[in-house]
């Protein structure tokens, strides 16, 4: 487990950088990491010159990407390499620590359009973008889901990078993802929802939950509820399902509904 550093320099930094425009100028080497065998090691500027670490495998397709944002609990290497392997079979994939994990940069966590979660997605996003890559996806798990959505749905029209594919874990009625699935509707992508098999005195307030869902999302919105084990893990076991998501986006793998 990568534990986060803040040096004395970094902390003078980013103080001077707070108290305005003193030309601080990105200094990626802030967040400078080794990459594991087989990978890129990559470092993001986030638009509120939070520096993020991350880590980029090549795929079998240049065209395709797959960002991965971890949950509350862990880092960039989090992913098993048997799971980050199986998507180069149809993507590359940008593994990226969030603010505060990993040998990421603290920074706000949240905070209405400048939220974290959000601008750490979009920082990743502009990066595969920049590289060439046609379409991207995102892969978030548990607490990472509404800066995943959040972002999908609002970069349309913003000017922002748009994401073609979205997939969550561990999602249920208390995700504060929720509030912004509506908007995926009118995204250009598609969009995939696992959700935990509930416990029985949670299965009606879920099956409540998913009918007040379907009328607000398109027609590319899936929903796959159960699958053992639950939480994130449902991202790991559903790994072919997530590969087959990849190979369609843009058109080119058809149907991927189960």
């Amino acid at each position: 487990m990568r534990q986060t550093r803040l040096t004395c320099w970094t902390v003078l930094y980013s103080g001077l950088c707070l108290l305005g425009p003193l030309g601080c100028a990105p200094d990626k080497a802030r967040c400078a990491s080794e990459a594991p065998a087989g990978a890129e090691a990559v470092v993001l500027m986030a638009d509120d010159d939070v520096c993020l670490a991350a880590d980029l495998y090549d795929g079998a397709d240049p065209e395709r990407a797959v960002v991965l944002v971890h949950g509350a609990v862990g880092d960039r290497g989090w992913w098993p390499a048997d799971f980050i392997g199986a998507l180069q079979g149809a993507a590359g994939v940008l593994s990226i620590d969030r603010r505060g994990a990993g040998d990421s940069e603290l920074g706000p966590a949240r905070g209405g359009e400048t939220d974290g979660r959000v601008l750490d997605v979009a920082a990743a996003v502009a990066e595969l973008n920049a590289r060439g890559f046609g379409y991207v996806a995102v892969i978030a798990a548990g607490e990472a889901n509404a800066g995943a959505v959040s972002y999908a749905s609002s970069a349309a029209g913003t000017g922002r990078v748009g994401v073609d594919h979205v997939i969550l874990g561990e999602a249920g009625p208390a995700d504060e993802a929720l509030g912004s699935y509506a908007g995926l509707a009118s995204s250009p992508g598609t969009a995939r929802l696992l959700v935990p098999t509930p416990a029985e005195a949670e299965a009606e307030a879920v099956e409540a939950w998913l009918a007040t869902l379907e009328p607000l999302t398109g027609p590319d919105f899936r929903v796959d509820v159960g699958g053992e084990p639950p939480g994130e893990g449902m991202l790991l076991a559903e790994v072919d399902l997530l590969v087959e998501d990849l190979l369609a986006m843009g058109g080119a793998g058809g149907d991927t509904g189960r």
